[in-house]
C-alpha cells in the first residue's frame, strides 16, 4: 500500500489535472481500441518487405486511426485527396 501512495504522490500533479481540467481522460481506453486491429495482424506487418515500406504503412494507418476518431469518412477523405493532389507539382 505504501508503494502505491508513494507512487500517487509523485504523480500528484498530473493527477491534479485530470481533476481540474475536464479534457483529460481518466484512462486511454479510446486509444487501446484504435489500436487494436493494427496489435491484432502485427505478425502480418513483419512481413511487408522492407523497414521503410513498415514505416509507411505505420503513418497510413496512424492516420486512418485519426481520421476515424474525428468522425471523418476515410472514403470521402481519399477520394478527395487523390482528386485534388493532382494540382500540385511534384516539387
Amino acid at each position: 500500500m505504501g508503494k502505491a501512495f508513494k507512487y500517487s504522490l509523485k504523480l500528484w500533479d498530473k493527477l491534479k489535472r485530470y481533476i481540474v481540467d475536464g479534457y483529460y481522460e481518466i484512462d486511454n481506453k479510446l486509444v487501446e481500441n484504435t489500436i487494436r486491429p493494427l496489435v491484432l495482424g502485427l505478425k502480418n506487418y513483419l512481413f511487408s518487405g522492407s523497414y521503410r515500406t513498415a514505416q509507411k504503412a505505420a503513418i497510413l494507418y496512424s492516420l486512418f486511426a485519426s481520421l476515424k476518431m474525428n468522425n471523418i469518412d476515410l472514403y470521402s477523405w481519399l477520394k478527395d485527396i487523390l482528386k485534388s493532389i493532382q494540382k500540385y507539382e511534384a516539387n
